[in-house]
């Protein structure tokens, strides 16, 4: 029991196969959110609550994706506000992230 509960290998498979599909945005505007990140973003949401997340391993998604979208480009205030939507609530279907879509 104990070891499905901090278990994130899962979590880590998820977020690496999410973001594939997401674009970059253009480098005028790294703080946009594009339509394939708002679509991951609901896909991240949906997840959360299909597999029933723990508070551990809805950090760890949310770091994940923090971690990824930096290193695809996004702006830090973009990335972080999307691992903060996703790690403070487990009702995320309407994500207010604070940025323009």
């Amino acid at each position: 029991m104990l070891r499905w509960y901090f278990s994130y290998a899962f979590v880590d498979r998820f977020a690496s196969h999410l973001l594939d599909r997401v674009t970059t945005p253009a480098r005028t505007k790294k703080q946009t959110i594009t339509p394939s990140l708002r679509s991951a973003i609901g896909e991240a949401a949906d997840f959360q609550r299909r597999e029933k997340l723990n508070f551990f391993q809805r950090a760890r998604l949310a770091q994940q994706l923090q971690n990824r979208l930096l290193a695809r480009g996004f702006d830090t205030q973009t990335a972080r506000n999307v691992a903060i939507a996703l790690s403070q609530s487990t009702k995320v279907g309407r994500l207010q992230i604070g940025l323009e879509p």
